[in-house]
């Protein structure tokens, strides 16, 4: 019995699933290399490359609506108690500030010592 086979316009072509191995190679290798330069920058000011990413969020956020430990925790993929254990590191180095969340007295809200 002689298997029919159908083409199927979804089906990728050789060539297009080269294209995309190729795009997805230069992909990775982009994010390694952004990953690289993120630890070289953390590196200028003695953090490690986790807190440098953590400073971040909180330095584009703003005083009307400072950032929380679960929403820097959630923008980074990271645990809430990993990330407040970092931030704990970074407001004993004066690198930033806690204050208690305006409604919820269990939430901190973080920011940097220069945000007014």
């Amino acid at each position: 019995m002689r298997l029919l086979r159908r083409r199927n316009p979804s089906c990728s072509t050789r060539k297009e699933t080269a294209r995309f191995a190729a795009f997805s190679t230069t992909i990775s290798r982009s994010d390694r290399s952004l990953e690289a330069c993120r630890e070289i920058f953390a590196g200028f000011v003695d953090l490690s490359p986790t807190q440098y990413l953590i400073l971040i969020p909180i330095k584009n956020s703003t005083a009307a609506e400072p950032m929380g430990v679960n929403q820097v925790a959630e923008r980074l993929y990271l645990s809430g108690a990993f990330v407040t254990n970092e931030i704990n590191k970074l407001v004993s180095d004066s690198l930033l500030e806690k204050s208690p969340h305006p409604e919820d007295g269990r939430r901190c809200n973080s920011r940097s010592p220069s945000m007014e």
